[in-house]
């Protein structure tokens, strides 16, 4: 029997140290190199490459290497725009947070079908180009909006810092909620049943169990949203009207002065703040990710956890209200396709579907055509 036993033990010992001693032609570690060599390559090509091109051309100025242009960038109107990136992005961030936040919750009490519902939902706003976001507030809640003029009469002014920062939160709340959800989802539910057994009610089971086990993942979505918002450029230079950030700027720094060291240069100082943000980001992710680390969640069909009638009431305003303002963007993209206004009334019209197709299916199929081999290319390297 201990022979028996010893023998395997030796079997085993020589499977693994052949294993371990592959040939460095053999299929796999061939094919290992090369998803190496193509995850490294691109990471050189795609992220540092552009990132040192930037850099460089901000120190050189007609070809002599100088600092005047980082000089330039401390003017008072320069900073301004620093302030004003910050600004917003911080703003949008912590909103887009917390409203993503409040939906998660909702979601996380409801049975399960609705939350399957809720989470498809959000999956599906998913799809929505800054630049759509922008048309769409533009129309409805524009000078000639169909809500502000059309129904109540009003002539509202929608460009400036806040429609940024109304459509950069609006614009995220997706991708933070399902983070969150995902989070909530992970959460050991004997914790909660420990908790309420233990006599705590279920503010005090939110407050000392569910928002500490998803804290890590909270402040993940929160710096995550700020390095995207931080390098945003579509909503600015759309809705922001007046109200200038680094994006935008350097963006008509390139097209309108011709002047590339000026423009790297703002853009230099976009890095900083996202790498600081991203730092934090994975940090806290990596905190979520070791809270979950050999935790196994149960089911929470059999949880009874309600919260207070005003909290639950609170948050399904919130949701209901997101979901309602995205189904507002995505009907004013369908209606204003087959109308026309015409002295402040819509008129159905083919017009633009017309125009659209003898005019603009070349751009379509090239913007297909992108997007497919991108996310093969994408999809193979990661």
């Amino acid at each position: 029997m201990q022979y028996s036993r010893n023998m395997a033990l030796l079997k085993n010992k020589i499977i693994w140290k052949e294993r371990g001693n592959k040939s460095p032609l053999s299929f796999d570690v061939l094919i290992d190199r090369i998803m190496l060599f193509l995850v490294v390559g691109s990471l050189l090509l795609f992220i540092l490459y552009p990132i040192f091109m930037v850099i460089s051309t901000s120190v050189y100025r007609h070809g002599v290497f100088s600092l005047d242009n980082y000089r330039d960038l401390l003017s008072p109107g320069n900073l301004k725009l620093i302030k004003n990136s910050l600004f917003v992005s911080t703003l949008s961030s912590v909103l887009g947070t917390f409203f993503a936040l409040c939906i998660a919750l909702y979601t996380f009490l409801q049975k399960e079908r609705i939350r399957a519902l809720i989470y498809r939902l959000l999956m599906i706003t998913l799809i929505s180009p800054p630049f759509v976001s922008a048309l769409a507030l533009i129309m409805l809640f524009g000078r000639r909006g169909l809500i502000t003029y059309n129904l109540l009469g009003l002539s509202v002014n929608p460009y400036g810092w806040q429609g940024i920062v109304l459509l950069q939160t609006l614009g995220l709340i997706s991708l933070a909620a399902i983070m969150l959800i995902s989070a909530l989802n992970a959460i050991d539910k004997r914790l909660i049943l420990a908790s309420r057994d233990l006599g705590a009610g279920t503010l005090q089971t939110l407050h000392r169990v569910i928002l500490p086990s998803i804290y890590p993942a909270i402040l993940s979505v929160l710096f995550l949203l700020f390095t995207i918002n931080m390098a945003d450029f579509g909503t600015p230079i759309i809705i922001g009207g007046k109200f200038r950030v680094l994006a935008t700027e350097a963006y008509m720094t390139i097209f309108s002065a011709a002047d590339l060291g000026k423009a790297a240069a703002m853009s230099v100082l976009l890095i900083p703040p996202a790498i600081i943000a991203f730092y934090f980001y994975r940090k806290n992710l990596e905190k979520n990710n070791s809270l979950a680390d050999g935790v196994k969640a149960l089911g929470g069909e059999g949880l009874d956890f309600r919260l207070p009638l005003f909290i639950r009431i609170a948050l399904g305003i919130i949701t209901g209200l997101f979901f309602f303002l995205m189904l507002l963007k995505y009907g004013n993209i369908f209606l204003s396709a087959v109308t026309i206004n015409v002295s402040g009334k819509l008129t159905f019209t083919w017009k633009h579907i017309e125009a659209f197709q003898f005019a603009y299916l070349p751009a379509v199929y090239r913007s297909l055509h992108i997007a497919v081999i991108a996310g093969i290319l994408a999809s193979v390297i990661l």
